[in-house]
């Protein structure tokens, strides 16, 4: 079992480490004057997209898998909701940043300031349910015995 959670943790960091890199290359691109540097950066981009899906893919498989395990104590927890509604929110914007990215150079409305906004910020409010997994953990691990727990509606995001 511990294995199935080494590979979940695994996977998600490779997945974070291209997911904070994928906005900073749109950033690159939108303040690029030079025709081949967008090229080379729209490229870059896209490879990176395609590199780290799989890694987002093999992050969900082994999460369910481990959520498998013990389903309804983790689907009763108040902190691996909020992980699980952080992960939701996290692939639908991730999902949409192509999109968004295309439309966006079709229409000629490239700002900076707009990827920095609509895809670096977000990273930051997904992963409010690891904090929430300090705060809330109910178990008897030496963190939550110094941390008071939470109800449903103390939680802070």
């Amino acid at each position: 079992m511990l294995w199935v959670q080494a590979l979940h943790v695994i996977f998600m960091v490779c997945w974070f480490a291209g997911l904070f890199y994928l906005p900073r290359i749109f950033v690159y691109y939108a303040q690029a004057d030079d025709v081949n540097t967008q090229r080379t950066l729209a490229t870059m981009a896209r490879k990176l997209f395609k590199f780290v899906t799989p890694f987002m893919v093999l992050t969900v498989i082994f999460g369910l898998w481990r959520l498998s395990y013990q389903m309804d104590y983790y689907l009763a927890s108040t902190w691996m909701q909020l992980k699980l509604g952080g992960a939701a929110l996290l692939i639908a914007i991730i999902s949409n940043a192509e999109s968004i990215w295309a439309a966006s150079i079709a229409a000629k409305m490239i700002n900076p300031m707009f990827f920095i906004v609509f895809l670096t910020r977000p990273r930051y409010w997904c992963c409010s349910p690891l904090w929430a997994w300090f705060i809330c953990d109910r178990s008897n691990s030496g963190l939550s015995a110094r941390v008071q727990p939470c109800d449903n509606e103390r939680v802070l995001l």
